[in-house]
């Protein structure tokens, strides 16, 4: 994915419908035409309260419906409805550097009254995405003409082509500039009658059997074939995001407020016995501000926001009495802090972080790690849960509690934390995030000094504190980041399928003997394979990866090897345009690094084979990486490891015993693992992106594998591997060809 883009989209899109012709008056009742000084994008009334348009439509303040002439004011006066806009809602993804996401919807000042000339279109609960040469229909009141200085008076249609994603980002077509994703379709002429969106049209609707698809989103000019109007999809994702409009947004503004970071404050708690909860950690910069959960006992889980951690703090009771607790105690640095790469400051979603300490803890009776189970349920409306923290105890206290204190809180439906009597969407409270607080009998809440500190429900560990507005007030409770099942498979960026580096049985390797080896960072968990100079080849689900360090074998070592090592930024990613992170299909992603490596004995280029022969079962290939050792370790290894891995027969690999087609194993995938008899090899958390080699040849990348009650060397749940197969050896090779002369 390139890092920057040659157009702008409000020069390059709108309401322009190139080779369109006039729609019957009023026959596309639900469109809307969207003013600010002058109209610039169209919309889509989807409620009688809401428009949906696209999220670069900014600053619109007037909505107008039952349009068909935008001259004729005075005639078409009876059909019209006017409404001002009282709140836009951008999709909270929207990344208008990439175009990503890029919906919005627009809450009308009062409700429309429907009628003949005036309707609402309603969403599908499931939209299926249009396959490639679908002819589809867009409007709008844009140019008909590429080079026209005006819009079309009159309201305008016409019939587009959807274009194979592939090819969208194919060299000929926008050559990854930007990269068309998963949330977008490209559609535009086919070869034979020109047609295409543009100057004015963003925001109107792209409809494919009649069913809304799609808004109008970005392009280049109007009318070139090989540069289509790309349009923002109405994924599952979106469609859920649309529900907000019916569920959330009820009468009155949005008001944001400041709303507060939690600490070790807890309302109406009460101690807790001492070391009856012996994985609480007390976190330290120049006074203490966090608290986190002691989940092996090398890391510590907290709050992303918990900023300069130096100092974890274990076997604690009460903070001032050190010399009492001085035999329970044990105090160790933090040698690296890995908040999760997907975090938000500013919509705090993702608010988790790894601690690295120096050294292992030493278990004890006042010191233990709490294990995190594979698979967190999500807590119902209405539950109550325990919190913990040295926090205030009043609402308006100033000093932290000098004893651990704990209190039940009462988990509160999203939905309703969402709403105008709650938090009303500043922010809004994700999927990821869990609302619990004050209600009925418990009065309980956290508060400042508590961020990072646990919630546990039915004595599980559900989520991490984060956030909420002063304490104990009962339409302000307290934030929760929940652990997902994507922040649990490696706490990051990882696939839902789970996978990492760790290696199963392995062995170390000699230092520097796979000088092509690459760890990746943003969160740590990835690796990868130096295929050219300039590239690394990993997995796509490894994400926002910043950083390639080159000629590595200690993590911790950097020192020593620093004579030996190279590291380099990455400049542009480039995911596989057809990968899917719930199937697991083509998981693979090239990185392009910002300056060449110099090869040395250290690092050096890994040459792929122009022909990959799929490794046959009972072949036994080669896997390496910097993971756990042991099968339910979420803990990097230090050292580059590597260990033998057996192929499985795909027919096995699908079968009942073992993934039963969920996900379905591909042509494009090796399966490869324990063998059943004395070797439990595996790849786990954080191999992700590493090489399988069978016979010397690098043949695959680690994607996913594992089940819940076994993240790895798993006989029937084995690792899975991208196949470097002809179709993904041909990608490789455009993609490279195609950033050559960059």
């Amino acid at each position: 994915m390139q890092t920057t883009t040659s157009f702008k989209v409000l020069k390059d899109h709108g309401s322009e419908i190139i080779n369109g012709r006039e729609v019957a008056p009023h026959s596309l009742p639900y469109m809307a035409l969207l003013e600010t000084s002058k109209p610039v994008c169209g919309g889509i009334l989807v409620d009688p309260k809401w428009v949906l348009t696209a999220a670069h439509c900014t600053n619109i303040k007037t909505v107008l419906l039952g349009v068909h002439s935008i001259k004729e004011k005075k005639k078409e006066q009876q059909y019209r409805q006017i409404r001002k806009v009282k709140r836009s809602v951008p999709h909270p993804c929207y990344d208008s550097k990439e175009e990503n996401n890029d919906l919005m919807l627009l809450k009308l000042d009062k409700a429309v009254k429907q009628t003949k000339w005036v309707k609402t279109l309603k969403l599908n609960k499931v939209v299926n995405e249009p396959a490639a040469g679908s002819v589809c229909k867009v409007a709008g009141w844009g140019k008909t003409e590429n080079d026209a200085t005006t819009m079309s008076d009159v309201l305008m249609s016409t019939n587009v082509t959807v274009i194979d994603r592939m090819k969208c980002n194919s060299k000929d077509y926008y050559n990854l500039s930007p990269y068309i994703t998963k949330n977008m379709i490209c559609a535009g002429w086919n070869g034979k009658i020109k047609a295409d969106t543009c100057q004015g049209d963003s925001g109107g609707p792209i409809l494919c059997n009649e069913d809304l698809v799609g808004v109008t989103s970005f392009g280049h000019k109007c009318g070139i074939q090989n540069r289509p109007g790309v349009y923002a999809f109405l994924t599952e994702h979106n469609l859920n995001w649309t529900d907000i409009r019916q569920n959330v947004l009820s009468e009155g503004c949005r008001c944001p407020f400041p709303y507060d970071q939690l600490n070790s404050e807890i309302i109406n708690g009460k101690e807790v016995k001492p070391h009856s909860l012996p994985f609480m950690a007390l976190l330290e910069s120049s006074e203490p501000v966090c608290g986190g959960i002691l989940i092996d006992p090398n890391w510590v889980l907290t709050a992303a926001h918990c900023e300069s951690i130096k100092t974890v703090l274990l076997g604690v009771h009460s903070i001032k009495e050190k010399k009492n607790e001085q035999q329970y105690r044990q105090i160790l640095k933090v040698s690296r802090s890995v908040p999760h790469p997907c975090y938000d400051s500013k919509e705090k979603n993702n608010d988790l972080m790894l601690l690295k300490l120096d050294k292992a803890v030493k278990q004890t009776k006042w010191v233990s790690t709490f294990k995190l189970n594979e698979a967190v349920k999500e807590p119902a409306d209405r539950s109550v849960c325990m919190v913990a923290g040295w926090g205030q105890t009043k609402k308006d206290g100033a000093t932290l509690s000098d004893v651990l204190m704990s209190a039940n809180v009462t988990v509160i439906d999203r939905i309703k934390c969402n709403s105008k009597k709650y938090y009303n969407l500043a922010p809004y409270i994700t999927k990821n995030m869990i609302c619990a607080g004050a209600s009925g009998k418990n009065k309980g809440d956290t508060c400042k000094g508590d961020s990072g500190g646990p919630i546990l429900c039915n004595g599980a560990v559900v989520g991490v504190a984060s956030f909420g507005y002063k304490c104990g007030i009962k339409n302000k409770p307290g934030v929760y980041a929940f652990l997902t099942e994507d922040h649990l498979n490696g706490l990051g960026c990882l696939p839902v399928l789970g996978r990492g580096a760790v290696i199963i049985n392995g062995d170390e390797v000699e230092p520097h003997s796979l000088p092509f080896m690459a760890f990746l960072e943003s969160s740590g968990f990835c690796g990868g394979t130096l295929i050219d100079r300039k590239w690394v080849l990993t997995a796509a689900h490894c994400g926002n990866i910043k950083t390639v360090l080159l000629g590595m074998h200690s993590i911790e070592k950097k020192k020593k090897e620093k004579k030996y090592r190279q590291v380099r930024k990455v400049k542009t990613r480039v995911p596989h345009c057809d990968f899917d992170k719930n199937k697991g299909v083509n998981d693979l992603m090239l990185l392009k690094l910002d300056k060449p490596v110099k090869e040395t004995r250290w690092v050096k280029v890994q040459q792929l084979s122009n022909v990959v022969k799929e490794p046959a079962a009972g072949s036994v290939c080669l896997v390496a990486g910097w993971g756990a050792t042991s099968k339910n370790s979420k803990v990097l290894s230090d050292v580059l490891m590597s260990a033998n891995v057996t192929v499985i027969e795909r027919e096995k690999c699908n079968s009942p015993d073992h993934y039963n087609h969920k996900p379905y194993i591909t042509k494009d995938m090796i399966c490869a693992g324990p063998n059943g008899k004395k070797s439990d090899a595996d790849t786990c958390v954080g191999d992700s992106g590493g090489p399988i080699f069978c016979n010397g040849v690098l043949v695959g990348v680690t994607s996913f594998g594992g089940s819940k009650d076994e993240l790895c060397g798993s006989v029937k749940r084995p690792g899975v591997y991208a196949f470097l197969s002809e179709n993904h050896l041909n990608w490789i090779k455009k993609t490279l060809k195609t950033f050559e002369a960059e």
